[in-house]
């Protein structure tokens, strides 16, 4: 071999290597071009996050234990008649106690026994008739009465009687009202006659 080829080789050799460095080189620009661009900006991440926590609604503490009321923020007492009224209370014990009386009746006055604070002849009335039934701790008594009034004062006064015992008005139509209690069951009747009102009462207690 001649010392022109020796001399020809090795510059081939030098051109094949300073080939392959020039196509490294460009490979690995390519590469780290590429990875820069997946990498995301620390300036965006960070402009991100300071927008994320500026739309973040800002927190209200709540009232301290020992903070005073501000207005509008206490209970406010209820002012005026709101027009309610509670129903009367109904009577929870019996009207009427035992031993009851002995079953009896009479006529132009009350019979022995009666039940005269529940049941009473209307003021300025006559007594037509009383009577008691007796049986097993419980007691039906009657009163018929005759007054010259009107028929609705004659109502108004046992509606009034009743009530203040705590029963119950359960109404009626006109002439009759009617009342309950837990023990008691009373009922009134009124009939205009010629020479005024005739009035009928019955009424039913149980002792227990």
């Amino acid at each position: 071999m001649n010392a022109s080829t020796s001399i020809r080789r090795r510059i081939g050799w030098l051109i094949g290597a300073g080939a392959l460095l020039v196509a490294a080189a460009a490979v690995a620009v390519w590469l780290l071009a590429g990875s820069a661009g997946d990498v995301p900006d620390a300036g965006g991440e960070a402009g991100s996050a300071g927008t994320a926590a500026s739309e973040e609604p800002p927190s209200t503490p709540g009232p301290l234990p020992s903070a005073a009321p501000t207005s509008g923020s206490e209970v406010q007492e209820p002012t005026g008649d709101s027009g309610y009224t509670l129903p009367p209370v109904t009577s929870s014990a019996p009207l009427v106690s035992g031993p009851l009386p002995e079953t009896a009746s009479a006529q132009g006055h009350l019979v022995e026994g009666f039940p005269e604070d529940v049941v009473p002849p209307m003021e300025r009335s006559t007594v037509v008739t009383s009577s008691i039934t007796s049986d097993e701790g419980r007691m039906q008594v009657t009163l018929v009465g005759h007054v010259e009034a009107p028929a609705a004062d004659v109502v108004a006064f046992y509606r009034d009687r009743w009530s203040s015992l705590g029963l119950r008005d359960l109404g009626g139509p006109d002439g009759s009202v009617a009342f309950t209690g837990a023990y008691e069951s009373l009922t009134l009747a009124v009939i205009t006659t010629g020479t005024g009102v005739q009035y009928s009462v019955s009424a039913v207690f149980r002792i227990e």
